[in-house]
């Protein structure tokens, strides 16, 4: 967390563009208190401006140059400590304030925030994974503790998915029900049929597996007969291609997310990829799966994220997400991929649609406070500014809910009581960070 950052609370600090906004820069501490009686210069920086014309400002009288760019400047005296301006802030854009007491330039101190456009700004930012593991198959944690250790690295939701079970998604669920969490925890699996076939069913009403278990010969006869009758190009398989729209076919008729997963894995015994890039793009072209999971573990990542950017380039718009995988929750899921999406609420119908409509990026930490984002342009950028100043906070405020869900599964009768405590402390401060002056979300 950077020291203006811990030090400071920019309140709000995601705004409205284009409407003038009160901005409060509130101290974390008396260390950090504005003085009273002193005059501040606030210089707003929109992040969008060239540094070329930074640059020129301070050398304008060389060159004799007409000026370009002119920063704005806004002086404020603090109350209390704390330093408020109004402004508005026209571009959807990230912005810096460099503030600094007046005659003291060089005890600069920087915040910063980001303005969006209507769209944006009546969503807000949710951390999920929607393809992992528990011990009901080959995970190592058993569900209720996969979820508390999700939330305590800071997850608003996710989906168990277990190979060829639907259950353990239930009883994770089932384990919380009235418990004050603050995640959001939806129904899922890992589809196999006819073969050693991948692909993700989140959120839906009933078991794909279970379904084609029920009555394999009555399913097995329904895939063969549209693998028959289908016209397809003579490079894509009848048959795997049938298997696969038949799965995405029954994921949707029972309302959940159908999702491409891990098609550049490497398999360990057959020592090819899980997909070939012609069926893989097939699907696409034709619709057949809802979503994309780019960003899942490094070693297929580059591949994945290639083949999103290709798909892209003709013209393809294709829902993503990011994902673990994870097989134990206790190591890896904090430098996991996960999703961001932009939803109206935390809940599966809200994030269904901010992926379906591209509201969402696949992340993938790479280093300690580094990232790699992936998605359309205008949602990496707001992600960026996410990451770097909103959910360092928000997940630090997710640690204790995550240790008490833990405590619970484990039967400590006193961590029920802890997180009625602490419940809502995640959720307020989202809130606090967007701006109020319409009364929160449109």
């Amino acid at each position: 967390m950077k020291a203006d950052l811990a030090d400071y609370d920019v309140q709000p600090c995601i705004v409205l563009g284009g409407r003038l906004e009160r901005i409060t820069l509130s101290p974390r501490g008396r260390h950090a208190r504005f003085v009273d009686d002193a005059d501040y210069v606030i210089e707003i920086v929109p992040m969008e401006t060239s540094s070329m014309q930074r640059l020129l400002l301070d050398r304008n009288a060389i060159y004799n140059a007409p000026l370009t760019y002119k920063p704005e400047r806004l002086t404020a005296r603090p109350v209390n400590g704390c330093l408020c301006f109004s402004y508005c802030f026209k571009a959807e854009q990230q912005y810096v304030l460099d503030v600094w007491a007046s005659g003291q330039p060089e005890k600069k101190r920087q915040f910063r925030l980001y303005a969006v456009m209507p769209d944006l700004y009546a969503l807000r930012p949710f951390k999920g994974d929607l393809h992992l593991h528990s011990n009901r198959s080959d995970g190592r944690q058993e569900p209720g503790i996969v979820a508390a250790n999700f939330r305590r690295a800071g997850f608003d939701f996710i989906a168990i998915t277990d190979h060829r079970q639907y259950q353990p998604s239930l009883e994770a669920i089932e384990r919380f029900a009235g418990v004050p969490t603050g995640l959001a925890m939806f129904p899922g699996e890992e589809i196999h049929i006819g073969g050693y076939m991948h692909a993700v069913n989140v959120g839906g009403r009933f078991s794909v597996n279970e379904l084609y278990d029920s009555d394999k010969q009555k399913y097995q006869a329904q895939i063969e007969q549209m693998a028959r009758t289908t016209f397809l190009p003579e490079e894509i398989d009848p048959l795997e291609y049938a298997l696969r729209k038949w799965v995405s076919d029954r994921t949707r008729e029972g309302g959940g997310l159908s999702v491409i997963v891990h098609p550049h894995w490497i398999h360990p015994y057959l020592y090819c990829y899980n997909m070939q890039d012609t069926m893989t793009d097939f699907l696409f072209e034709n619709n057949v799966y809802d979503a994309f999971e780019v960003c899942s573990r490094y070693e297929r990542m580059n591949l994945q994220v290639a083949f999103y950017h290709d798909q892209r380039a003709k013209g393809r718009k294709i829902p993503i997400v990011g994902a673990s995988d994870t097989h134990d929750s206790e190591g890896d899921n904090r430098d996991a991929a996960y999703t961001l999406a932009f939803a109206s609420h935390c809940t599966f119908p809200a994030i269904y649609q901010a992926i379906m409509s591209l509201y969402s990026v696949a992340v993938q930490p790479v280093a300690d406070h580094a990232w790699f984002i992936c998605g359309p342009y205008r949602m990496v950028k707001y992600a960026s500014f996410l990451l770097e100043q909103y959910f360092p906070r928000h997940d630090d405020l997710c640690i204790e809910q995550g240790i008490q869900m833990k405590n619970h599964v484990l039967g400590d009768d006193g961590a029920l009581g802890v997180l009625q405590q602490v419940s809502g402390a995640a959720e307020r401060y989202r809130e606090q960070c967007f701006s109020t002056s319409a009364g929160g979300p449109l």
